[in-house]
């Protein structure tokens, strides 16, 4: 059994992106993105995405399940709007915790390539709408799995939540017989100013280890801050994305996104016990 003050570091309002790693119920969260990039030679393409992701604790908080996918809208100028699907991503993780309000553990993540039979002009915005999220890059790939272990960490010390995860995408491209290698960390910072409101920021970094790309390329820093709410089981939040540096392997200029947020707990499933 876990103790109070165990309990009371169990469950702070979730980050925007960052997985909510000891919650007791089941969760789908809905987030509806709406973006702006700039690119040489699409121009501007504007683009509208549904994100949908859930988890399952099974039996206790230490184990999760849970899956993602995304439909996507998006128009780039003088090519028409293509609309495009992503590829899933299941996954299970494990956590555990202690009263001081540290939780750390690990998980895998797969993402499933799907068949796509795309234009060039469709490819062409398949590859451009990866920057907005870069560190979910392989959701937008053709005929790639990707596998992806990770490790996460948090401390809760009330206001405030620090949270960390860091991992690498392992991806074999079937159509041409090769693998590479990318790392990613994702920090997040979250202060509570009542106990129904969460301030965040969220910095992502992706690094590009053996893909062919520039070396001043490699690295793509991701900065998004948010704002989140809690009533009971409705955790609603807004949330905006920027570079702070080159996009994605140099694939755009320029892009800001905003984020719809709404996270719903669908009923408790686990217990305290680890």
């Amino acid at each position: 059994m876990a103790t109070s003050g165990e309990a009371a570091s169990l469950d702070p309002i979730a980050p925007t992106t960052l997985p909510d790693l000891t919650h007791a119920d089941a969760t789908f969260e809905l987030d509806y993105t709406g973006a702006g990039i700039g690119t040489e030679d699409l121009g501007r393409t504007l683009t509208y995405m549904a994100s949908m992701h859930g988890e399952v604790p099974l039996t206790t908080r230490a184990w999760h399940a849970g899956g993602a996918w995304e439909v996507v809208s998006a128009a780039a100028e003088g090519r028409g709007r293509a609309l495009l699907y992503a590829n899933p991503e299941l996954w299970v993780r494990g956590v555990g915790w202690h009263e001081s309000g540290l939780s750390g553990g690990g998980g895998l993540g797969v993402v499933i390539p799907l068949p796509r039979d795309l234009g060039p002009e469709a490819r062409s915005v398949q590859r451009t709408i990866r920057v907005i999220r870069p560190w979910d890059a392989p959701y937008f790939e053709s005929s790639v799995l990707t596998l992806r272990p990770s490790v996460d960490a948090r401390l809760v010390l009330a206001p405030f939540v620090l949270q960390l995860r860091q991992g690498i995408d392992w991806t074999y491209d079937f159509s041409r017989d090769r693998s590479d290698v990318v790392g990613r960390v994702g920090t997040y910072m979250g202060v509570a100013p009542a106990s129904f409101a969460m301030l965040g920021l969220e910095l992502w970094q992706t690094y590009a280890i053996t893909k062919d790309v520039r070396d001043d390329e490699r690295a793509a820093f991701t900065l998004s801050p948010s704002v989140r709410l809690r009533f009971g089981p409705i955790q609603p939040g807004l949330s905006v994305l920027f570079p702070i540096s080159t996009p994605l392997e140099g694939i755009a200029s320029e892009f800001f996104a905003v984020r719809i947020h709404l996270r719903l707990a669908l009923g408790k499933t686990a217990e305290l016990g680890h």
